[in-house]
């Protein structure tokens, strides 16, 4: 979730769309969202380098290649016709070697364009220079690919004022990214068995040059992205440039396929063969989704005025109010329609105009999510639209939502429509639209080396209109609505299990939408079945993969244990995870000072390993053990403090038995003076900018054994001898800026050391806060992270320690303290300044 519109230059703006005249391309220019889900992250210089880095870390995962350049050009591209342009000599300027990358650009650029109207290169498509130019100038983090191909038809509209073309990720049809001096990738040598060849950035020795390569091949994957993101695609293509070699790229929702690469000037037949046929292929075979087409004006206003009805019932406004939120669904002259199908043959046309999700990576299910109008019966719907995991025994989630309905479960959703996306209709024969990268897993030529656990899933396209439009759990209006429909869930959650033995598994504020009844009243339906399974006879999940978003999942889950299967008792812990964000961020208490760091090291807290696998949960671990979390927040509704502190009494590790009982948490709210909930004391608080924790692919997760190997042998490798060096780095560490200690080899859980554990003394960083004492816990040696007192675990044993007078040096220096474990006894302030950091 990301902070609330503002003016200030982290919030999103709306891209500076070109006026088109009517109809436009409907595939293209997709509005953006315009809401507290919308994505934010790459518009700070932080948080675009984090974006690049996470980028080119995760791609490593759905890389294959390298493929050879002619398998490539004839399983993606249409067969070659007779009329293309001689290649003799063709891009002979392009330099061959060289350190400064905007001299390739012209040369390039003047070769793809060589041609006429009658005789072109790339037939319609003209390469722009946009390497300086982005969509939205002065704005940070606008993207810029080095060239842009465009539709040559479309250049009159893109054109600005000042008579340049901006790199526009409505209207790409494919970007280069040219590199002076290196490539991402390296082919194995002639002879050499690829699987044991490392293909992405390994190669390069240099340090700084590698970490600019690995931000570089994160930024395409952004470029990759937005593409998909800001137009309806099956899949983009791209170019990679170094110096006068070449490779193209095809990316889809399962990853990345690679070419080989080669010289285009020794083999400029190549690159001109792969523009020759990009220019004479059909939408289709460019990527775009050509089930989305063009409405008309009175579609159009038949939109707007069924959103508008529908946002004005369900936020009862009014005047500017109103607009403001119906512009959250509805832009301007950007009204589509789209087709559900029920089945092969048949579907129903919905209106669609701006999301209020979008997908924000590249291999991954594609989220979007539209408020929409059924065409032809004039009513409000929701249609998801999603690229739906395709492996054995994953339903699609129309089924399974019918299925619970038939099973009479409660609060959830009506399924009006679904099916999967056709991308062609061949005579009697519908082709679905599917990812191919996985297809290319087993070729001999594609680099995976076997010490990977590497396995791309295949998705398909699907669309799923439901009956339900309301609004996130974050629209809230007070105490009343969040406790009363999460209860709602919790009815859902328990139906579920008993009735139709179905798990959720993917409990969170976004996925608890309130809709509102007849009696004025809103309540909870809990939506985003798709990660659902059946249950075992023991009760649990038949599958052994972790699901869930991140902040809300329990702690089991982040632990990520060997044995662990998801239960009806982790649905549960994530509901009461939800109750307390839902807190923090929208109902008043006395927690306000550092909330976003607060909320951060207890829903945000995780760990990343080498392999690729990501573990946390300590905060929520040590506030079983001793609330330490919960107990420090008071809010001022007596009855959600009540109800809190009966549901983290449940989660105490003293409780297991009670909690065991699924009907135990349902009784904190039959318990609840329904009257006395205050019923509009929403408030607005700081939130925290996300961390983006991204699971491994549902079918790629690798072995939990595996990962509890890796993750003891890691800790072994931090022994007793690397305690003094990491100290020594960790406290000139600012304190505000750490994380939680993770889990360690002879932990009983995470966040501190078992009681029988011999810990020595420790170091520990924090700032100054007062003249008189400052609770200080001790942390074991060799801990992971130093904290400041108002963060330290409870779980690690807190003692009272006199800090230095305010006099003797500034309140916000980090002070070194020696203290000890299970020991309650006063340490001073070894040494003088010289010693404090």
């Amino acid at each position: 979730m990301s902070p609330s519109e503002t003016n200030s230059p982290d919030v999103a703006v709306d891209p500076q769309t070109p006026k088109r005249p009517r109809p436009h391309p409907p595939f293209q220019d997709s509005p953006l969202t315009k809401n507290e889900n919308s994505s934010k992250i790459n518009l700070q210089p932080q948080d675009a380098e984090n974006r690049y880095i996470r980028f080119a870390d995760e791609i490593r995962n759905w890389c294959v290649g390298p493929m050879p350049v002619s398998e490539f050009l004839d399983a993606f591209l249409p067969d070659r016709p007779w009329g293309m342009p001689s290649s003799k000599n063709a891009f002979k300027d392009v330099p061959s070697a060289t350190t400064v990358e905007k001299e390739v650009y012209e040369p390039l650029i003047d070769a793809l364009n060589f041609g006429n109207m009658r005789n072109s290169r790339c037939p319609g498509v003209t390469f722009v220079n946009t390497s300086t130019l982005p969509e939205n100038p002065g704005k940070r983090g606008s993207l810029k690919p080095d060239i842009s191909a465009y539709e040559t038809s479309s250049l009159k509209d893109l054109r600005r004022d000042d008579g340049k073309i901006p790199a526009h990720f409505g209207y790409m049809l494919l970007f280069a990214e040219v590199k002076a001096n290196y490539d991402f990738f390296l082919d194995p040598p002639k002879g050499a068995n690829p699987k044991e060849h490392s293909f992405i950035l390994d190669h390069i020795r240099d340090q700084t040059i590698r970490d600019r390569a690995k931000r570089a091949l994160g930024q395409n994957v952004a470029y990759a992205v937005d593409i998909c993101k800001r137009q309806h695609r099956s899949f983009c293509f791209s170019i990679s440039v170094t110096g006068s070699r070449i490779r193209f790229l095809r990316w889809d929702r399962a990853g990345v396929i690679v070419s080989r690469s080669f010289d285009c000037l020794k083999e400029p037949e190549l690159l001109s063969e792969f523009v020759w046929r990009f220019g004479r292929a059909t939408d289709v075979q460019r990527g775009f989704d050509t089930t989305v087409f063009p409405t008309s004006e009175a579609q159009e206003v038949l939109f707007k005025s069924v959103v508008t009805a529908h946002v004005k019932k369900e936020l009862e406004l009014d005047g500017d109010k109103l607009e403001t939120a119906v512009s959250r669904h509805y832009q301007a002259e950007r009204v589509l329609g789209v087709k559900v199908y029920a089945d092969e043959h048949t579907h129903r046309d919905f209106l669609i105009s701006r999301p209020i999700i979008l997908p924000e990576s590249m291999a991954s299910r594609g989220t979007r999510g539209y408020w929409a109008v059924d065409a032809k019966t004039g009513k409000i719907a929701f249609l998801k639209d999603v690229w739906r995991t395709a492996v054995f025994g994953m339903n699609r989630e129309g089924s399974i939502i019918r299925y619970l309905k038939g099973k009479k479960v409660r609060n959830i959703p009506e399924v009006l429509f679904h099916g999967d996306v056709p991308d062609s209709d061949v005579g009697d024969e519908v082709v679905t639209q599917r990812t191919r990268t996985h297809e290319y897993l087993e070729e001999k030529w594609a680099c995976i080396p076997e010490d990977r656990a590497m396995k791309i899933t295949p998705h398909v396209h699907y669309r799923l209109a439901l009956e339900e439009v309301g609004y996130g759990l974050e629209e809230l209006n007070g105490t009343q609505e969040l406790l009363l429909c999460t209860q709602d869930a919790y009815d859902a959650i328990l139906d579920a299990k008993d009735l139709a033995g179905t798990l959720h598994r993917d409990i969170s504020m976004n996925n608890i939408i309130l809709v509102r009844c007849a009696d004025g009243r809103r309540r909870g339906i809990l939506i985003d079945w798709e990660l659902s399974c059946k249950t075992s006879n023991d009760g649990k999940a038949r599958d052994h993969w972790r699901s869930g978003t991140w902040a809300f999942m329990s702690a089991d889950a982040l632990r990520r244990s060997e044995d662990f299967r998801h239960s009806i008792q982790d649905d549960l812990e994530s509901i009461i995870y939800v109750v307390f964000y839902g807190g923090l961020r929208y109902l008043p208490h006395n927690a306000t000072k550092r909330l976003k760091t607060f909320m951060d090291n207890f829903f945000n807290q995780n760990e990343k390993f080498e392999d690729g696998t990501v573990i946390g949960g300590s905060g929520k671990d040590a506030n079983k053990t001793s609330r330490y979390y919960s107990s420090r927040v008071v809010f001022e509704s007596a009855s959600l403090q009540k109800w809190l502190d009966g549901a983290f009494g449940l989660l105490c590790v003293k409780s297991e038995k009670q909690w065991e009982d699924t009907e135990s948490l349902g009784k904190l709210w039959s318990v609840l003076p329904e009257k006395d909930l205050p019923t509009a004391d929403r408030v607005e608080h700081e939130i925290p900018r996300n961390t983006v924790i991204v699971l491994p692919n549902d079918a790629t997760a690798i072995s939990s054994r595996v990962t509890s190997l890796k993750r003891k042998a890691a800790a072994n490798a931090r022994g007793p001898g690397r305690d003094k060096e990491d100290n020594s780095k960790r406290m000139k560490a600012s304190a505000a800026n750490v994380k939680q200690p993770g889990r360690r080899a002879g932990s009983s859980k995470q966040g501190g050391p078992s009681k029988n554990a011999t810990v020595q003394t420790a170091r520990v960083a924090l700032r100054r806060r007062t003249r008189s004492e400052t609770q200080l816990a001790a942390v074991p040696n060799g801990s992971r992270a130093m904290l400041p007192p108002s963060e330290i675990p409870a779980r690690v044993r807190a003692h009272s320690m006199r800090t230095r007078s305010s006099k003797d040096s500034p309140s916000d220096t980090p002070v070194e303290l020696a203290v000890t474990w299970d020991k309650p006894t006063r340490s001073k302030v070894p040494g003088g300044s010289k010693r404090q950091r």
